[in-house]
């Protein structure tokens, strides 16, 4: 297969892709690894090309980070199938939680050929950073440091992929779960703190909240004075 992570000297018609990353917070019990690949693989393996989403799908304990890159309509539908999902117990209904942390366009390459899944252990933060985060108040400005903190550990192990030819021969999970790899992705204190935050809820966007922001009605009046 040949690396997506090309040059736009590479490809004189270079397409542009969206990049999106959330926050999935799973009920302890309700849902497994297998029932959010149900609602992705499927549909996946039935697009064309230009459709694929790639990036990661990474499971810690009761939460899922990904990050999709691909076509912005790719990541929109996306987000309302993994917004469909449902428990298995009808009584209860239990639904994931959907926190868009990071959305932008126009990147000019592909961190990553394919979608990579995985599951991996939950790590607490190194006890500098706890010790640090319970003497200070949560601001925008730390939340923001977490979100950016994910994106660019996912971003640096894609880079360390893509030295290593996207050859993962023990698999995913163990080449995720790698030292060097760990160390950047979220601890599962960052995750809770993401989840749980009401300066975090105020920063990020639900499933719908998304949705409405970018595809509801645009309705902007310009007032201007009359020139004399």
């Amino acid at each position: 297969m040949v690396s997506a992570v090309v040059s736009v000297c590479e490809r004189p018609h270079q397409s542009f892709f969206s990049r999106l990353l959330l926050l999935l917070t799973l009920p302890k019990g309700e849902f497994s690894r297998q029932d959010v690949e149900s609602v992705l693989h499927p549909w996946q393996m039935s697009v064309d090309e230009d459709e694929h989403l790639t990036g990661y799908t990474i499971f810690i304990e009761d939460f899922a980070i990904l990050l999709f890159e691909g076509a912005t309509s790719s990541l929109f539908e996306a987000i309302e199938r993994l917004a469909l999902l449902r428990g298995s117990d009808l009584q209860k209904q239990a639904r994931p939680r959907i926190r868009i942390l990071y959305f932008t366009e126009l990147h000019g390459y592909r961190l990553l050929p394919y979608l990579i899944t995985a599951q991996i252990p939950g790590i607490p933060a190194a006890k500098a950073d706890t010790d640090s985060e319970n003497e200070t108040e949560i601001t925008e400005e730390l939340i923001l440091e977490h979100v950016f903190k994910i994106y660019q550990g996912l971003t640096l192990v894609s880079h360390r992929l893509a030295t290593d030819n996207f050859r993962m021969p023990e698999g995913a999970d163990a080449y995720l779960q790698s030292d060097e790899n760990r160390q950047l992705l979220p601890s599962i204190d960052s995750l809770y703190l993401l989840d749980t935050s009401p300066v975090a809820e105020g920063l990020t966007w639900t499933e719908s909240e998304f949705q409405n922001f970018f595809r509801g009605k645009f309705d902007i009046r310009l007032h201007s004075e009359p020139l004399v």
